[in-house]
């Protein structure tokens, strides 16, 4: 019998959150294998993903660490360049 990938649990703090007219993607979520553990990834308009290392006791942790790193860097860092289309032609 094949194995079974674990479920993504999605935290309701996930969102879409905007910033100085820049809009990016907020993710946090557990697997149902990794227990209580929390992960914290954000995504921009063009697909560009920051991934934390690092795991979060809660989704509300997750949540106050994005906020911490936007208050004191700003979104500017999330927000990565566009895909070159250039090559597709």
């Amino acid at each position: 019998m094949a194995k079974k990938d674990p479920e993504v649990i999605d935290s309701p703090l996930s969102r879409l959150y905007t910033d100085k007219g820049k809009t990016v993607e907020v993710c946090i979520y557990t697997l149902e294998t990794t227990g209580s553990k929390w992960a914290l990834e954000v995504i921009d308009l063009d697909g560009n993903h920051t991934v934390w290392d690092d795991l979060f006791d809660s989704d509300q942790d997750a949540w106050d660490e994005f906020m911490r790193e936007v208050t004191a860097k700003g979104i500017n860092q999330y927000i990565g360049a566009p895909p070159d289309t250039s090559k597709l032609h």
